[in-house]
């Protein structure tokens, strides 16, 4: 608008470029001695440039998106190193950083290969003893279908055994540490040991103190056991079974069985031998 009042309007545009904005990551965490791989980004750029106050180097080189950084003596000793991502290009060029911790490579120790009693009761526990070293978390897994308690993720954990997992010949327990530079991870077994049921006794006075009874290893709380003689007349007959028939006052002869333990039942036959 000029003195007199004339006025005129024209328009001119302003475009605005936005600052370069770079994008380095995550921080992350490295085994001391790892080469580590770090991908980065960039908007409202034409490139973008690495760089550390650190003394290891980037390859291929320092202007590509990804990079692996290998780090020197000096940078794992001081435990971190700063990565700094700039963008190249843009009209104002931003910075972005990403740490890399560098931590002790983890172990871990599931324990001893275990062996225990083949017969489900719903009791049985086996108390977990692993050894972890350099990371702060773990996660046990089964092939099994039995429980950790209290959870999987707690070091010393019970693993109960299911009831399925006694059908079975052997099951496999995993640890994993987590948390870590790295994932490491170790097993055990544990085997379900069967019932080992002897098919020969010899009462008192055939060998006093040796194997006067019947004597089946491993037997839980609450078996129940039957026994009868050729003729089919019942001689024996426990529902909760302590090694303890010794064939009082029957001859010497084959006799016949039924071991029930849970849901399970067993049969088979014993001989008893007596001096003649």
């Amino acid at each position: 608008t000029n003195t007199t009042g004339c006025s005129v309007t024209k328009y001119i545009t302003i475009t605005v470029h936005p600052a370069g904005l770079p994008y380095a990551g995550n921080n992350l965490i490295a085994c001391i001695g790892d080469i580590v791989q770090i991908t980065g980004s960039q908007q409202y750029a034409t490139g973008l440039h690495w760089s550390t106050p650190g003394t290891g180097t980037f390859s291929p080189n320092d202007t590509a998106s990804n990079i692996f950084y290998n780090p020197d003596a000096a940078d794992t000793t001081a435990g971190i190193t700063t990565i700094i991502l700039t963008t190249t290009g843009g009209c104002t060029n931003g910075s972005d950083t990403v740490l890399i911790n560098y931590l002790p490579s983890p172990s871990v120790y599931a324990g001893l290969d275990t062996i225990i009693p083949g017969v489900y009761n719903g009791s049985f526990s086996l108390p977990l003893v692993p050894v972890v070293q350099n990371a702060p978390g773990v996660i046990w897994t089964t092939t099994g279908t039995g429980t950790f308690i209290p959870n999987a993720t707690t070091p010393s954990a019970s693993y109960v055994p299911s009831e399925q997992d006694y059908l079975q010949d052997s099951i496999l327990l995993s640890i994993t540490a987590t948390g870590g530079c790295f994932a490491a991870t170790d097993y055990l077994v544990i085997e379900f040991k069967p019932f080992v049921i002897p098919n020969v006794f010899t009462p008192y006075p055939a060998s006093p103190g040796k194997n006067d009874f019947f004597v089946i290893n491993d037997l839980p709380a609450n078996a129940q056991l039957k026994i009868w003689d050729r003729w089919g007349v019942l001689v024996f007959e426990s529902t909760n079974y302590q090694n303890n028939w010794d064939a009082a006052n029957l001859n010497a002869d084959t006799y016949y069985y039924i071991l029930t333990v849970g849901s399970k039942g067993y049969k088979g036959w014993v001989q008893v031998f007596r001096d003649k």
